[in-house]
């Protein structure tokens, strides 16, 4: 296993060699201007988002449903977070590994997360 990681390492630092060689020989082939992006208007916030504008979004990631209770409590892993500050949640949804076109989570669990976490405040 150690062997391989080696292998890893050095076909990695290899690689970097040849792209630092290359924008030496080419001195035009790598252009670093920054980027700039424009922050889109705050006008254009949909009214039940104007909050982000102003306000510290504070977001967890996470596998589970909201509505499931907390180990250890009796309260709501939704209640726990917004308990614990955070206002957006974004949780992991699945497909169905036998029919890629649908997500059985969608229609099973995102109707009831939804509602706990409205119930909440998230």
């Amino acid at each position: 296993m150690r062997h391989i990681r080696a292998i890893i390492g050095l076909s990695g630092l290899l690689m970097m060699m040849l792209v630092m060689a290359v924008g030496q020989q080419e001195p035009n082939v790598l252009d670093p201007r920054p980027i700039e992006v424009s922050p889109a208007p705050v006008g254009e916030l949909h009214p039940q988002l104007q909050w982000m504008a102003t306000e510290k979004v504070r977001l967890a990631w996470i596998g589970n449903d909201l509505f499931e209770q907390f180990p250890g409590t009796d309260k709501t892993k939704a209640e726990v977070l917004k308990e614990a500050g955070f206002n957006v949640v974004r949780l992991s949804m699945g497909i169905d590994r036998d029919n890629r076109d649908t997500s059985p989570d969608i229609t099973d669990r995102l109707p009831a997360n939804m509602a706990e976490a409205r119930r909440v405040g998230l």
